[in-house]
C-alpha cells in the first residue's frame, strides 16, 4: 500500500516537472518569437515622387518577398500600373499608367512579408497629383545638336560619335535609345541630330527596322486624351512625335528630352518634331538600335 502510494507521488512528482519544463519551453519560445520580431521588424516608409514622371515608392528596411508585396498592393480609385523591384528588394516603385489629375487615390498594402519571414500587417498612403500649370505651347524650342566629322555635342558637353548609316541612299530615320538621339539621313549623309525621350524602363521603345505607317499633323490620342504633334507612326500605338500637349495647352515631357520618361513613343522637341516630320514620306526607312 505504501508502495503505491509513493509510486503515485513519485508519477505526480515527474507529471508536474514535465508540464514545468513544457511551460518553460513554451515561455522561452514565445519571448523568441517577440524579440525576433522586434529585432527583425519589418517597416516601410511610402513617397510620392513626380519627376520625371509620378512614381510612388515603398522603402523597405529588408528585402521583401515580391509576390507577397503584388498580392497585398491595391489601389482605390483602381489605376493601372507597373512595378520595379530594386536594390535586392528593399525598394519597390509603383508607376501609375494614366493617374486622373485632382483625384485622391488611397494605396495599402498588407501581409507584405520579408525572407526573414516578418510581416507587415498593414500600411496606408494616400496622394493626389494636381494639375499643371497651362504653359506656352511654344515655349520648349530645342534645335538642332551641333555636328563635327560624324561627332555632336550634346547641350551637357557630352561629346557622341554618331553611328555609321544604316543604309547609303535615300532616307532614313536612326533612333539610338543608348544616347536618347535621333538622327535624319539622306544618301548617306546625316542632316541633323536632335535631342529624344523614348520609352521609360517597364514601357521600352522597340528595337528593330520600322518604315513611316502613316503621317498625322496633330494626333489626338484616344487612349492618354492628349495631342502629339507632327506624329509619325510606325509600329502599331508607337509614335515619334513632338512632345505632346493637354487640351489646357501644358505641354507634357518639358524639360525631359534626353531621358526615357515616354510610354514606348519617340518624342522631338518643338521644332525638330516638324522637322523630321517634314522630312520623312510614308515608307521611309526608320532604325532604332539601343
Amino acid at each position: 500500500m505504501n508502495r503505491n502510494i509513493i509510486n503515485l507521488k513519485s508519477n505526480e512528482n515527474k507529471l508536474l516537472i514535465a508540464f514545468l519544463g513544457v511551460t518553460i519551453i513554451v515561455i522561452i519560445v514565445i519571448i523568441g518569437i517577440k524579440f525576433y520580431s522586434r529585432v527583425f521588424e519589418l517597416k516601410c516608409e511610402i513617397k510620392l515622387i513626380s519627376t520625371p514622371y509620378h512614381q510612388v515608392v515603398f522603402y523597405f528596411n529588408q528585402p521583401v518577398i515580391k509576390s507577397s508585396f503584388e498580392k497585398g498592393f491595391k489601389i482605390n480609385p483602381f489605376s493601372r500600373g507597373e512595378f520595379l523591384f530594386r536594390d535586392s528588394n528593399r525598394e519597390v516603385i509603383f508607376i501609375p499608367f494614366w493617374p486622373e489629375y485632382n483625384t485622391l487615390y488611397n494605396i495599402s498594402i498588407s501581409n507584405v512579408r520579408s525572407y526573414a519571414l516578418t510581416k507587415l500587417e498593414n500600411k496606408r498612403f494616400n496622394f493626389k497629383i494636381l494639375p499643371p500649370s497651362s504653359l506656352n505651347l511654344l515655349e520648349v524650342k530645342p534645335g538642332k545638336l551641333p555636328i563635327s566629322k560624324n561627332y555632336i555635342t550634346k547641350p551637357n558637353g557630352k561629346v557622341i560619335k554618331l553611328s555609321k548609316p544604316k543604309i547609303t541612299k535615300g532616307k532614313y530615320i536612326d533612333i539610338d535609345i543608348g544616347d536618347q538621339i535621333l538622327a535624319i539621313y539622306k544618301d548617306g549623309r546625316v542632316l541633323g541630330v536632335f535631342d529624344v525621350s523614348t520609352g521609360r524602363y517597364g514601357m521600352p521603345t522597340p528595337l528593330g527596322n520600322f518604315e513611316v505607317l502613316t503621317k498625322e499633323r496633330n494626333h489626338w490620342s484616344y487612349k492618354y486624351k492628349l495631342y502629339m504633334p507632327y506624329s509619325l507612326k510606325f509600329a502599331p500605338g508607337v509614335y515619334i512625335h513632338e512632345l505632346p500637349y493637354w487640351p489646357n495647352g501644358y505641354r507634357e515631357g518639358v524639360g525631359h528630352l534626353g531621358k526615357r520618361v515616354s510610354h514606348g513613343c519617340v518624342r522631338l522637341g518643338v521644332g525638330p518634331a516638324e522637322t523630321v516630320y517634314n522630312f520623312a514620306d510614308i515608307g521611309t526607312f526608320i532604325f532604332i538600335h539601343n
